[in-house]
């Protein structure tokens, strides 16, 4: 008794310190810590959802190899996994101690076989019982041997998995300290034979020795192992089976055979297996089945016995078996089945027979198959198949005869399948289907006919088989011979949500047909028919009617012929999202990067690129004239007769097209490039022509022009002048965007004086800068055509004299309301001569010159600008973007400008005070003044001026000189009084004026700058003028207009 206690005592403080010793190597664990230095003999421990111990064994037992070390895995209560790395020798003393208590399931790899128990390694982490034990991997360097002391101490264990061992051997008796296991696995170890190995095991349900390379089985030797489950042999050697092979298995439920070299099969070698649920043979080498060999397995569930070597089927194979559900013998190259093979076997819902030679079955195969639900025929050679095979298969609800020879659908074959979802007869040679062959499939889901070489056409319009199938909700036709859509699919189908045409000989589409009727998306796809055209006749009346669904039908029409002329200018105006949006909410067409198929030109361009504007198409009725082609543009409901570059030297008569114009149309008219000699004439049908082009002609003369014409182009011919009644016709046309007058001998005589006001007043519509004197090359606009006469003299100088009489006797009201005076009788047209500018102003070009900031443009153009060109006493104006010639150095012409003007007007802004071109114009302008001595410079105040940029002496200069604000009274009054048109008042106030400018010029401090030298102040591209009213769309380079609306289609 008291050595007992002696040795308790002992026992217990030992267990103490080993567990203090524990708690001391987990305090060593640094989370933080992610290298590890290993030294011999010395392990590192790295701690986050598990434990890891890296422990080196290098140095131990003068062991060579480097690098040698084990790698621990654990977490308490779960796992311990040990893997060894380049050790020679199992060396328990190496392992870390630590307490993970009992766990689930503990792992060696890569090891060498250790010499003691494997308890001894599970005593290092304080475990005495683990539940799974797995050996993975022997470290193959030399043959090793498993025995029964390996396991000893293990009897609690009831998992044993032992994979991968190719270099160990196992003795007989190695299980016999688990007498507990439930499951062997001894996978992957290649055993060549099969031992009695289990003999230990009397409660073992799972044995799996799978991935061996075991031939043969001896007989009885599972003949103690009554309580076994499952017994899984797949991918082994084994060729024959006989009748004692599985004698003792009672209750095997589950045989897994595939993947083997089975032969020959006893009658008899299932028998023992009564209660057998689930048995493969799958992927042996099955060629005669024995009858019966099934009859003893009434609880049978699974047979496959599919991918085996041409099996001839014996009759009744399958015969009452009253639990069987599922059969494969697919992918056997079976030629034939005997009508009997699942007779009174009635709980089949699954047969897979997909991938033999059949080419036929017999009418009463499925006779008991009331409950099958799925039949897989796919890839089998059937051409024929009776009409009443499926008539018993009332709950079938999947059909795959996908990959056959069938050529028709009878009206019969699917006449009883009331609860068919999925019919599969894709890759098939069907070209016919009889009109009521799918009546009965009324809850029919998936619908597949695609690959076969089906038409839909029928002796009725508009009907199919499909049109019963109310439950269809994926139609795939694609790869057939269909060529016209079925569009009443689309409104009888109301779960429709996808239906594949792609692939057929459709030619054309009506869009209305497309369209959902349930409020549901459905997909059609249309790609890689033959459709060129779709047509959306009544979509309009669709729209307005509100007939629209709340999704759209989203249509697939890649890799078709689509064409890009007239017939599909609906089409076009839909893909430039210039339709109806209800038509657009109704249907979504997809077209991808498809580039048009005609005409040809159009060839390289994508579709979608088109705008209808584009589209053209030739004009075949009566009218056209035989001399030049005609198309049809429905964007603007024009025709456009092209007769350029057809040697023409008289007009074509085009008054054959007024039964076009009398629909509301237009007419067009392009005769570049011709030897016409004179003008249109109204007596040929030109009268409503809306666009005429007449460059590049020989044209001297043009009497008449089309009265509401927009478009005229006379560049480039003979013209010296333009009549007046033709000037009248192009000042009242409203209508006129574009005039091109350049490259024409322009006379500069005074007779001309009407055309050169037009050319002022119209210059938003005409390009100036290039229509040229053809005495000087002189820009006509910026001519004096007309010199004063003698006889203009002596009319003046009458009014003159009387005026003079009248001002003397009003000289005191004169003096001392000076200014007032002067604003009255200038804003009354009155006493002109008073105010008239100096003598040594007569050969100034212009009246004023007007100095602005560019960011003020639209103030001088549309208001300042029009105010001092009209009126019953016109300005002579220079402004940059119009009387500047481009390419000229700047500061030239803003020299230029200022000595050739009367006048300076400064437009003063904020924007002006930020601007260095407006201070240098300036500096030019007040330079010029004070080496003159008077007044040179007006200022029009434009907007409130920002206080901080306007300096005192500027201040002073407005409050002491002339000025005038904008949106004041009398601002026009005081403007033109203040333009030149008196003699000044003297030298005095010329002397102030000038001092006023010295003062000015010191403040005006111009920042250094290296201006480009040939670059108007305001910028002249063509991006920034594109809608200015100045820009008159002229090709500079060709200098001949471009008409700005053409058809892209080519004559000819």
């Amino acid at each position: 008794m008291g050595m007992d206690l002696t040795t308790c005592v002992t026992t217990v403080l030992i267990l103490g310190l080993a567990y203090a010793d524990f708690n001391f190597e987990v305090e060593q664990c640094d989370p933080r810590q992610h290298t590890c230095n290993l030294k011999n003999d010395q392990c590192c421990c790295f701690h986050s959802d598990e434990y890891e111990f890296q422990c080196s064994a290098e140095g131990k037992n003068n062991t060579k190899s480097p690098n040698s070390k084990f790698l621990i895995h654990a977490k308490p209560e779960q796992y311990l996994q040990v893997d060894c790395e380049n050790l020679d020798k199992y060396h328990l003393d190496l392992l870390p101690q630590m307490d993970l208590g009992d766990v689930e399931r503990f792992r060696l790899r890569f090891c060498p076989v250790p010499e003691e128990s494997l308890l001894e390694t599970l005593k290092r982490f304080n475990t005495t019982k683990v539940e799974h034990v797995q050996l993975q991997y022997d470290d193959g360097k030399k043959k090793r041997i498993i025995t029964k002391n390996l396991f000893a101490g293990l009897e609690a264990t009831k998992y044993l998995d032992i994979y991968g061992m190719t270099s160990t051997t196992f003795e007989e008796d190695f299980l016999e300290h688990m007498p507990n296991v439930l499951g062997v696995f001894l996978d992957g170890n290649d055993f060549t034979e099969l031992k009695n190995f289990y003999r230990y095991t009397p409660k073992l349900l799972d044995l799996h020795l799978s991935r061996n390379l075991i031939h043969t089985i001896p007989d009885n030797i599972f003949a103690n192992m009554s309580n076994l489950r499952r017994l899984h042999l797949w991918n082994n050697n084994l060729e024959v089976l006989t009748d004692r092979t599985f004698t003792g298995l009672s209750n095997l439920s589950n045989l897994e055979l595939r993947r083997n070299r089975i032969e020959k099969l006893h009658q008899d070698a299932f028998k023992p297996l009564v209660n057998l649920v689930n048995i493969s043979m799958r992927s042996n080498k099955l060629n005669n089945i024995p009858q019966g060999i099934f009859s003893f397995n009434k609880k049978l569930k699974w047979v496959d016995i599919g991918l085996n070597d041409r099996p001839i089927l014996p009759n009744r194979l399958f015969y009452n078996l009253p639990e069987l559900e599922r059969v494969d013998l697919d992918g056997s190259n079976i030629d034939a089945i005997p009508e009997d093979l699942f007779q009174q076997s009635t709980n089949i819902h699954t047969i897979h027979l997909q991938n033999n030679n059949l080419t036929t079955l017999p009418s009463k195969l499925f006779e008991s198959q009331k409950n099958l639900t799925k039949l897989n025929l796919s890839r089998n050679k059937i051409s024929f198949l009776p009409d009443d095979v499926f008539s018993p298969l009332k709950n079938l609800k999947l059909l795959n005869m996908q990959g056959n020879k069938i050529t028709s659908i009878s009206e019969t074959l699917f006449e009883k399948l009331d609860n068919l979802e999925e019919l599969n007869l894709m890759a098939n040679k069907i070209t016919y289907i009889h009109l009521n062959g799918f009546n009965g499939l009324r809850q029919l889901a998936t619908l597949d006919l695609s690959h076969n070489l089906y038409s839909m056409e029928y002796d009725i319009p508009d009907v199919n088989p499909f049109m019963n199938c109310v439950s269809l909700k994926f139609v795939r036709f694609s790869y057939n011979r269909i060529k016209e859509y079925p569009g009443n699919l689309m409104y009888l189908l109301k779960n429709l949500k996808e239906m594949t045409l792609d692939h057929n000989a459709i030619e054309m589409i009506e869009v209305h047909a497309l369209r959902a009727f349930y409020g549901k998306k459905v997909d059609v796809d249309l790609s890689s028919n033959q459709i060129h055209y779709l047509s959306f006749e009544g979509m309009k009346q669709i729209a307005n009617m509100n007939e629209s669904s709340n999704a759209p039908t989203v249509i697939n029409l890649a890799s078709n012929p689509l064409w890009c002329n007239c017939t599909n200018f609906d089409f076009v105006t839909y893909l430039s999202d210039e339709i109806d949006p209800l038509i657009k909410a109704m249907v979504e067409i997809k077209v991808g990067d498809q580039m048009c198929e005609e005409p040809p030109e159009f060839r390289h361009i994508a579709i979608k690129e088109l705008k209808p504007r584009h589209i053209s198409c030739r004009y075949t009725d009566p009218g056209c004239p035989t001399e030049c082609d005609c198309f049809i543009r429905p964007f603007d409901r024009s025709v456009m007769v092209q007769c350029q570059h057809r040697n023409l030297t008289s007009y074509p008569d085009i008054r054959a097209l007024k039964s076009w114009i009398s629909q509301g149309n237009v007419v067009d008219v392009n005769l570049t490039g011709n030897y016409l000699p004179v003008g249109p004439r109204h007596n040929l049908g030109y009268e409503t022509v809306r666009k005429i082009w007449l460059s590049n002609n020989r044209i001297k003369k043009i009497d008449w022009v089309p009265p509401k014409v927009q478009i005229l182009s006379l560049d480039n011919n003979n013209l010296q002048t333009l009549s007046a009644d033709v000037l009248k016709v192009l000042k009242n046309d409203a209508n006129l965007t574009v005039l091109t007058l350049f490259g024409n001998p322009w006379s500069c005589r005074c007779s001309n004086l009407e055309f050169q006001h037009f050319l002022t007043s119209n210059y938003k519509k005409v390009k100036t800068n290039n229509i040229l004197c053809a005495e000087t090359s002189h820009q006509l606009i910026n001519q004096q055509l007309c010199k004063p006469t003698l006889h203009i003299l002596i009319q003046v100088a009458v009014p003159v004299l009387v005026l003079l009489l009248f001002l003397a006797l009003a000289a005191a009201i004169y003096y001392k309301y000076n200014h007032e005076i002067k604003v009255w009788l200038f804003s009354k047209n009155l006493c002109l001569w008073f105010v008239t500018e100096e003598e040594l102003d007569k050969d100034k070009k212009y009246d004023i010159f007007i100095s602005y900031s560019q960011k003020d443009e639209d103030f001088i153009v549309d208001h300042l600008l029009p105010g001092l060109e009209s009126g019953p006493n016109p300005f002579k104006t220079c402004i940059h973007i119009r009387d500047w010639v481009p390419g000229d150095y700047i500061s030239e012409q803003v020299v230029k400008s200022v000595m050739d003007s009367r006048r300076t007007l400064v437009v003063l802004s904020n924007n002006f005070l930020e601007s260095d071109w407006g201070k240098l114009e300036f500096r030019m302008a007040h330079q010029n003044a004070i080496e003159e001595g008077r007044v040179k410079v007006i200022v029009v105040k434009y907007g409130d001026l920002d206080e901080a940029k306007l300096d005192a002496d500027f201040k002073a200069y407005i409050k002491t000189n002339t000025y005038v604000e904008w949106g004041k009274p009398w601002f026009w009054n005081k403007l033109r009084y203040a333009l030149p048109h008196k003699t000044d008042t003297g030298v005095l106030r010329n002397q102030r004026h000038a001092n006023a400018m010295s003062k000015l010029d010191s403040k005006f401090h111009l920042q250094p700058m290296d201006p480009p030298l040939s670059t108007p102040p305001v910028p002249l591209d063509a991006g920034l003028l594109k809608n200015h009213p100045l820009n008159l769309v002229v090709n500079e380079k060709k200098q001949t207009i471009q008409p700005l609306e053409t058809p892209l289609m080519k004559s000819g």
